[in-house]
Formats: structure tokens, C-alpha cells, sequence
């Protein structure tokens, strides 16, 4: 057995299309192996609308209408009644306690060691990269298609995209969560930007420009233009 480390918080799982009855069974889970696990794990089944930080997502890839889950992605997992007819790493539907023991193992060292890399060095942030656009995009905020124009073509961290898209941080960090829970943006590490001299406001409307045109175009590919 392992000693639990209770002084950080619990590690989340969500699960945004599993039925009550599946949330139940994985909290059971969760349950029995509580005295295995390293890492105190809870499933928060509002995770995405209070735009809390995902440690791992479970995907029912059974069910219709579900996102596509890319292959070797180690925070969203497939879950499948028959697991063999898709990618390598997806879980057999009903869970099963000792795979989500092995993914829960893994997943909880990796996740706190990225928390350690991260506090050990100040100066680093998370940068953003849409991977891949929403199959469902129609359904998505207005408001949310132009944070995934903004990082359509390089990583941005999150105070550059606000500042793009002139949306509030928390409508940015809602929507990167969503893009995370779907395996749909890739986060990049980088060192975080010296303040940067004051630019006119000239330039700073003539950038903005550049940006809403080249978000114009990219929507309109997908005829979500105006």
C-alpha cells in the first residue's frame, strides 16, 4: 500500500458524458482503492462548468456524438465496451478497478511532478495550441471561437489570448479547459516574457487587425463567419 500525500488538493476526474450510474460505480471505485492509491482522487461531475483544473478525462467513446479521443493523449482516456476496436490505452466499459488503479498510478505521479517542475521554476508558463477543431464547433460560445482562432496558429499562454481576444481570463481558461477535456489544444511550457515596452495605440489597433482578419478567414472556412 501506498501513504497518501493529503497536503495538496485532490486530483479531479471528470467524466462530461458517463450516466449517473457509471459516475456511481467509478466513485465506488475510488472507493476500494483508496488505500492503493498515492494520490487522493475525487470525480467532479461540474469540473467543466466551474472551470476547474482536469487532472484526467474519461471519454464513453460508446456513446453517440462522442468527441474523438486522439491516440497517446495521457489525460483524456477512451472507455469502450470493446476497448480492442480503438486505440491502444482505451479502458474496458464497465471500469474496471485495477486498469483505473494503473491509470490513476501513473497519472497522479505525473500531474504532481508537472505541479513540482512548475513551482521550482517561476519564470515558466503554459502556452496553448489548438490541435484540432471542434467536430460540434456550431455548438461552442461565439464568444469561445475566437480564443480557437487565436491559437490556431502558434501557443499563446492565457494572458496573451485574453488579451487577443478581449474576452475575461475566466471565459479563456473555461474554454481551455473544454479544449483539454476534448483533446483538442496542446500545452507547451516556455519561459515566461520580460514586460514588454508600452506599445502606441496605433500599433496595438493595427495588431488587433492583423488578429481579427486572420480569425475572420479561418471561421469563414468552417462558414461560421458572419
Amino acid at each position: 500500500m501506498h501513504r497518501r500525500d493529503d497536503s495538496v488538493r485532490a486530483l479531479r476526474i471528470a467524466c462530461p458524458n458517463f450516466s449517473a450510474e457509471e459516475l456511481g460505480a467509478l466513485r465506488s471505485i475510488l472507493g476500494l482503492l483508496k488505500p492503493y492509491l498515492k494520490h487522493a482522487w475525487v470525480v467532479d461531475a461540474a469540473v467543466l462548468e466551474a472551470a476547474l483544473p482536469i487532472d484526467v478525462c474519461l471519454i464513453n467513446v460508446d456513446h453517440p456524438g462522442a468527441p474523438a479521443v486522439p491516440p497517446g493523449n495521457l489525460r483524456v482516456i477512451g472507455c469502450s465496451s470493446r476497448p480492442r476496436n480503438h486505440p491502444r490505452g482505451t479502458l474496458h466499459r464497465p471500469l474496471r478497478p485495477p486498469q483505473i488503479l494503473a491509470l490513476l498510478s501513473e497519472a497522479g505521479s505525473r500531474v504532481l511532478g508537472e505541479r513540482q517542475y512548475a513551482d521550482a521554476t517561476p519564470s515558466l508558463e503554459w502556452s496553448y495550441r489548438l490541435t484540432a477543431w471542434p467536430r460540434d464547433l456550431g455548438d461552442w460560445p461565439k464568444s469561445w471561437w475566437r480564443v480557437l482562432a487565436s491559437i490556431s496558429a502558434g501557443a499563446l499562454p492565457l494572458p496573451r489570448i485574453a488579451e487577443r481576444t478581449e474576452l475575461p481570463s475566466r471565459y479563456v481558461e473555461l474554454c481551455i479547459e473544454r479544449l483539454r477535456a476534448a483533446g483538442l489544444v496542446e500545452r507547451v511550457p516556455r519561459v515566461r516574457e520580460a514586460a514588454a515596452a508600452p506599445t502606441s495605440v496605433i500599433q496595438e489597433q493595427g495588431e488587433r487587425r492583423r488578429w481579427s482578419g486572420l480569425a475572420g478567414r479561418i471561421l469563414h472556412r468552417f462558414g461560421l463567419g458572419k
